[in-house]
């Protein structure tokens, strides 16, 4: 891909860890992050707008989010790994979210703008698509991808799942079809 559509791909976020909510004020704590972690802490205030959706506003960092309910049914939270990456596996009976990567990936804070203005190549942006997010649901023992970091996996199945291992198939940065196994196990209490 051109540089700049990189660029493009790189705006996108996706993170897995955990949420703090205390009083209006939620903190996540960013276990794993596609694009390295962010400088000040990840915080905002939620509030429910007239209409009942649920708003965050940023409080180190500018922005308003609208959050959407999840589809219902009893949601399990497991730690997954592979060879060389970890994350988490969030999924009830009819939705998944899978989020992947490397706890110590670094942040490029200036590899958007270096993509845009030409000074950064394609290969410059390898490290940042070794991580991948996905939101998708079950189409009988295939999770399909709705939303990814990657976007040419969309629509297509990407995860199968057993009780203990799942099998995680995406296109790698130049294209090809990469399988990887991904060890369930649940999270701690």
């Amino acid at each position: 891909m051109d540089p700049a559509d990189l660029a493009v791909l790189l705006s996108a976020e996706g993170f897995a860890g955990h949420t703090t909510l205390t009083g209006d004020m939620c903190t996540w704590t960013r276990s794993w992050n596609w694009r390295g972690f962010p400088c000040p802490v990840d915080a905002g205030r939620l509030r429910f707008d007239p209409a009942g959706h649920l708003i965050e506003d940023g409080v180190h960092s500018d922005y308003r989010e609208e959050w959407q309910a999840a589809p219902g049914g009893t949601w399990t939270a497991m730690s997954a790994a592979s060879a060389d990456a970890k994350g988490l596996l969030i999924a009830n009976d009819t939705h998944f979210l899978l989020g992947l990567g490397q706890s110590d990936a670094h942040a490029w804070p200036d590899l958007i703008a270096a993509l845009k203005d030409g000074t950064a190549t394609a290969g410059d942006a390898r490290a940042s698509f070794a991580s991948v997010y996905v939101m998708g649901h079950w189409q009988g023992a295939d999770g399909v991808a709705e939303l990814s970091t990657q976007p040419f996996c969309e629509g297509k199945p990407v995860l199968q799942r057993d009780q203990a291992t799942a099998r995680l198939t995406l296109p790698d940065f130049d294209g090809r079809a990469q399988e990887y196994l991904l060890r369930l196990s649940p999270l701690p209490a």
